[in-house]
């Protein structure tokens, strides 16, 4: 067991500077263009835009600012006080790391946690795999709804087959591993969307990243009790909902998307 943690900047109770944003503005740094900074790092230009134009609104002054003209041509590029920005970040940075180390060697017994029994972690090709126990089981002919609390706020339902549910020993306190795949998550922002039916689990956006081809988006939500949710979704659904880390968000999915995994 190791002491692990994310660094992260907020301003005014907003996602200000992370890894990924400070990646970023150093892309931009050498490249002197958005564009190419963007596509360097696997990320649509309006995505890197996006976040620029959210760091530029949060900051005391500009980090990025286009420039026009001169021997080498118009371009985009960091101002003195976004590389003294980025610079201190980095510094903050590897002083919270050396803390991190620094915390595990004056703690050295904590690792003794791991001789304690813990429910095995499963290797499946779900993306999205929680652990929890079931609340409820709602029989209805030949199938069933079966409810399980992970601990996020809002119970996740199953609809399985009752043989499903007899085969696995499920009976109320049963302790069960979740699984959906990141294709069978819709996201939304608005607090009715997607109606009454289906799981749905609030949270807020702590990463989004297109991939190389932007075709398709990965986002990554957090919600309650330090769990994440991980969606597949239309790089299109960017801009239109408009998507970017920091902003609230809902995780849809159906009861029929969900298998439950016991431990042997």
């Amino acid at each position: 067991m190791q002491l692990e943690g994310r660094f992260w900047l907020d301003r005014g109770g907003k996602p200000f500077l992370g890894p990924g944003r400070v990646a970023l503005l150093e892309r931009i740094d050498a490249c002197r263009s958005i564009a190419e900074a963007a596509r360097a790092m696997g990320m649509g230009y309006k995505t890197a835009w996006d976040l620029v134009d959210a760091m530029n609104q949060l900051a005391e002054q500009p980090l990025v600012v286009r420039v026009k003209g001169g021997r080498q041509g118009g371009g985009t590029e960091l101002t003195d006080y976004g590389r003294s920005v980025v610079a201190t970040f980095r510094a903050l940075e590897r002083d919270y790391v050396a803390m991190l180390e620094t915390l595990g060697a004056r703690y050295p017994g904590f690792g003794a946690f791991d001789a304690h029994p813990r429910p095995p972690r499963l290797r499946t090709s779900a993306r999205n795999q929680w652990s929890g126990h079931v609340t409820g089981i709602e029989r209805h002919g030949f199938g069933a709804l079966v409810t399980v609390d992970i601990g996020a706020g809002a119970p996740v339902q199953a609809a399985l087959s009752m043989n499903a549910v007899e085969e696995l020993g499920l009976t109320d306190g049963s302790e069960v591993h979740v699984l959906v795949k990141a294709t069978a998550i819709g996201i939304g922002v608005v607090a009715g969307w997607g109606g009454s039916g289906g799981n749905r689990l609030h949270g807020v956006i702590e990463h989004l990243q297109l991939d190389a081809g932007g075709e398709r988006a990965e986002l990554t939500l957090a919600i309650a009790a330090s769990r994440h949710v991980l969606a597949i979704i239309d790089p299109a659904m960017i801009a239109a909902l408009g998507l970017q880390a920091g902003v609230a968000a809902w995780a849809q999915f159906e009861p029929a998307a969900v298998i439950l995994a016991v431990g042997d």
